[in-house]
């Protein structure tokens, strides 16, 4: 027993050095499909993106261009996030477009009367598109891992 409790199969114990069988710790190792009551994975994803998104929104950029290849790029996220199922890709995607919307509303539409009715636009259009994904969700991301090679996509259904 470690910890006060059974010992699994598949655990990481480290031992005192000089007292044999004296267990220090056990923890899980949920990177082979060992089954897991608690999603341990999210917490890596989430720092992750954290530190992926985080530095690349920090990053100065005085171009338009490379502004649009960073909404492009969180409209990737969204859709690697629904690929694997991970909502965590897709909630800093959509901060990462609203930012980049609130950019454009600010600067280069600033005097534009037409922009407010357009965002307004792609508002409903988001919200719609949240219901039909609510509905759809699991033939929606069947559809999507069926691009995806057989050996990844098998890796994929095996974690959820």
């Amino acid at each position: 027993h470690a910890l006060c409790g059974p010992v699994p199969g598949r655990t990481l114990t480290v031992i005192r050095p000089g007292h044999d069988n004296q267990r220090l710790l056990a923890g899980h190792i949920g990177f082979d499909g060992f089954p897991h009551a608690a999603d341990f994975a999210f917490w890596l994803y989430l720092y992750g993106v954290i530190a992926f998104w985080g530095g690349m929104s920090l990053m100065n950029s005085n171009s338009e261009l490379n502004k649009f290849i960073y909404m492009c790029i969180n409209l990737a996220m969204i859709f690697i996030g629904a690929v694997i199922s991970r909502r965590v890709f897709a909630v800093f995607g959509g901060l990462g477009i609203a930012g980049y919307l609130g950019h454009l509303s600010y600067s280069v539409f600033k005097d534009s009367m037409l922009f407010p009715f357009a965002l307004s636009f792609i508002g409903l259009v988001v919200v719609w598109l949240g219901v039909v994904w609510q509905k759809r969700e699991a033939a929606i991301t069947e559809r999507l891992r069926s691009w995806l090679p057989a050996n990844l996509r098998q890796m994929i259904e095996n974690i959820h």
